[in-house]
């Protein structure tokens, strides 16, 4: 018989005219950024069409979207697409969130995506196709041999899709935005922002500790023999990324790196040391059922120039790896389900959790506990006398509503924030989670137990749980995971502590704060299944957050909420609209430079250039705390670099800085370079200069500039350049060098004792 559910639901807080149906489903995660430059952030999205949507508020398209991917073959005799039942041409589905930034360095947003073909696009901001994209994987490195045996690449399952949603970073310094992606090949791949393959990609992300690695085709070989089942020290299911690459300088040495996690499995004693006996019992009990194996996974971390990276003496194919690296990750299950349900599907996320100044990785298996890593891959927590590593606790938590225990991550991705709303206290760690009785109902499927998912927060420091934490969720959470903003309160404008925004098969979104409560009008029903992470952001332009969010049904959903607009914690899939899952960085440019609207005397004025007003005011000495400088000194005229990072911290009475309305000064022991306010582009508190050329500096050579205010109070400071004239510092001696930065009245300066290296010179 055939059956259809219909769901009867009001809620005042949903938009018209939402839900709104996309056709296709709703698994690429939404991103809100303002393409069309008219104040009010757009909804960016893709479907399993091969569509990318680009949206209003009121469920208009801007002008220029949807844009399409390529069409693929099929059949045009079948019926399904003969009858018109299937709309034509079919186009690889975009089942990845996309990517936005401006990758080619022309002022504008643009879009980027990735399909299940293995292709990745750019578009402009206006949906037109960038020119050099689509680029592909390398579709070599999925190619099988006819099968003989059922499995007989059980080790090599790869395909050439791309599932994991593109990071976009600038990897090599050059002011310019490279595109970062997993795919489902086992390789790592760069492009720069004109579709040219980075040197040193793509990575083949495999543990050559424990498998042969053939030099031409990339596939894999247990180092212990062949064999496709569990037996001791056999390697089995190496196969693909289904996590998206994480970015950031976790090393502490001025470049960033790539941390990604892979489907790999090990038969091996797990790498973790649990809370009690009773976690220990679980993986014990699963391995004991004959359908699932404990095991480790692996995660890794990635240098900038991936195969090139050098490294003297190093193993064949372990050099774009860094030290301590690839780390053991366990999960209880082993295959949960296919590719989902196996090694890391779980994308990693960085944070500095102790305020030290380096990054730390949250990550998990697909069913496992959760681990804190150093940048050395070591934990966090330390070691048990036996060696393993101390992971987040997966039990003790009196204060939850849900009596299902020990609560072990699962299925879904991690994501930090700060829980209190005040800008201190300590960092949490939020991520899905299934108790015991749902791992035993999926390992004992002809035994289903009572069971409950959850929501799971802990204080990252210690990994100890959020007293209220975990939640009860509905169903598990597959692929998808919180975000974490600001969507209510007592009073219309009034700023709360941010909730845990969270959805999962089971129908409801729900927003957890620290304290385990949920907003008036909370949790929402959609009626449908969601993959896709919330975004929180303001569409309409009212200066309130709304929610979007997608179900896999293919149904847009956008609810008004009372909180006021502004910098939140996670606020969507990645964090950041440049997906880097990196906590420390600016969340991205909302909006395109287009118009600056001045209102004097109740009359508006719109024009093209901002204006400033020079008054004479009191002079600020603030705090510049470096964390790391490099000079690049080559031979040759205007050949030299630079790169900068670390804090501003006004001082007490300071008017505030404002590089968009003030400029912004840079000043190296008399080598001065100035950036005009009109160079700044982004929302208050997130301001940034991008100029590919290094022209837009007087002299040349200051490429891009970063200033993000943190809720600590302080701002993180990034200045990058290229083509500069830095000859007075040859880079034969160690030498010490002042660093001022002056924004308006404020300003700030360290005296730094550089290093030689080589022709270089570095700091610390």
């Amino acid at each position: 018989e055939d059956r259809r559910t219909i769901f009867i639901h009001h809620d005042p807080d949903l938009k018209a005219p939402f839900p709104l149906r996309i056709g296709g489903d709703g698994a690429s995660s939404p991103a809100l950024a303002d393409l069309d430059g008219d104040g009010k952030a757009d909804i960016v999205f893709g479907t399993s069409d091969g569509l990318v949507y680009a949206k209003h508020a009121d469920g208009s398209d801007l002008a220029g979207w949807p844009a399409a991917g390529d069409p693929i073959p099929y059949n045009p005799g079948s019926p399904a697409y003969a009858t018109g039942a299937i709309p034509t041409p079919v186009r690889g589905a975009i089942l990845a969130s996309v990517a936005i930034g401006d990758i080619d360095g022309d002022g504008y947003l643009d879009v980027v995506a990735a399909d299940m073909e293995g292709k990745v696009y750019a578009w402009s901001h206006q949906g037109v196709r960038k020119a050099g994209f689509p680029v592909h994987v390398n579709y070599a490195y999925s190619a099988h041999d006819v099968r003989v045996s059922p499995d007989k690449h059980s080790d090599n399952r790869v395909d050439r899709a791309i599932v994991a949603s593109p990071a976009l970073a600038d990897l090599d310094g050059d002011g310019g935005l490279d595109i970062i992606v997993g795919a489902n090949d086992r390789h790592v791949y760069v492009w720069d922002g004109l579709g040219s393959p980075r040197p040193g990609f793509p990575v083949v992300v495999a543990d050559a500790t424990r498998v042969s690695i053939d030099p031409g085709t990339h596939k894999v070989t247990p180092l212990a023999g062949s064999c496709n089942s569990l037996t001791t020290n056999c390697a089995f299911r190496g196969e693909k990324i289904m996590d998206s690459p994480a970015i950031g300088d976790i090393d502490h040495d001025g470049s960033l790196d790539i941390v990604v996690g892979t489907n790999e499995a090990y038969n091996e004693p797990i790498n973790a040391s649990l809370s009690s006996g009773t976690s220990m019992a679980v993986a014990e009990l699963l391995a004991a059922s004959g359908t699932e194996h404990p095991a480790n996974s692996r995660v890794y971390a990635i240098h900038k120039d991936g195969n090139n990276h050098p490294c003297s003496g190093c193993p064949a194919f372990t050099a774009p790896f860094l030290p301590g690296w690839p780390v053991k990750i366990a999960f209880f299950a082993s295959e949960i389900l296919p590719d989902v349900g196996e090694g890391i599907n779980a994308s990693p996320a960085l944070a500095d959790v102790d305020g030290n100044g380096t990054l730390e990785t949250g990550v998990f298996s697909a069913a496992g506990p959760a681990y804190l890593l150093n940048a050395d891959g070591t934990s966090f927590y330390g070691n048990d006398p036996s060696g393993n590593y101390r992971v987040m606790s997966t039990e003790g938590y009196p204060a939850s509503n849900s009596p299902d225990t020990p609560s072990i991550p699962a299925i879904g991705e991690g994501a930090f924030a700060g829980l209190t709303g005040t800008g201190t206290g300590p960092l949490a760690f939020a991520a899905p989670a299934a108790g015991l009785g749902r791992l035993l109902a999926i390992a004992l499927p002809d035994q289903q137990l009572t069971a409950d998912d959850h929501v799971a927060a802990w204080i990252a420091a210690t990994g100890s749980y959020v007293p209220a934490f975990p939640r009860h969720m509905e169903e598990l959470q597959f692929l998808t995971g919180p975000s974490i903003a600001d969507v209510g309160g007592a009073a219309a404008g009034v700023r709360t502590p941010p909730e845990i925004i969270e959805g999962s098969a089971g129908y409801f979104l729900h927003a957890y704060d620290a304290t385990g409560s949920e907003p008036p009008g909370w949790p929402k029903f959609t009626g449908g299944w969601h993959i896709a992470n919330a975004a929180i952001g303001d569409v309409d332009g009212d200066g309130l957050n709304e929610v979007v969010t997608l179900t896999r049904e293919g149904n847009l959903y956008v609810w008004d909420t009372t909180a006021p607009a502004g910098v939140e914690e996670w606020p969507k899939k990645r964090y950041d609209l440049r997906n880097t899952g990196n906590y420390q960085e600016p969340q991205g440019l909302t909006g395109n430079p287009t118009t600056t609207t001045t209102t004097v005397g109740g009359s508006s004025t719109t024009t093209t250039t901002s204006t400033s007003t020079t008054t004479t005011l009191q002079s600020f000495t603030d705090t510049l705390d470096v964390r790391r400088a490099r000079l690049v000194l080559p031979d040759g005229p205007m050949n030299d670099s630079l790169s900068l990072r670390g804090f501003v911290a006004l001082a007490a009475g300071s008017d505030n800085v404002n590089p968009a309305q003030e400029g912004f000064r840079l000043v190296l022991t008399g080598i001065q370079f100035d950036i005009p306010a009109s160079a700044f582009t982004g929302p208050a508190g997130r301001w940034r200069y991008r100029d590919s050329s290094g022209a837009g500096s007087s002299p040349d050579g200051i490429t891009s500039v970063t200033l993000r205010l943190r809720r600590d109070g302080r701002y993180n400071l990034s200045v990058r350049g290229r083509h500069a004239d830095l000859s007075t510092f040859d880079g034969t001696s160690d030498r010490t060098i002042q660093v001022r930065v002056d924004i308006g009245n404020d300003h700030a300066a360290a005296n730094l004792p550089f290093r030689r290296f080589g022709r270089n010179l570095r700091y610390p």
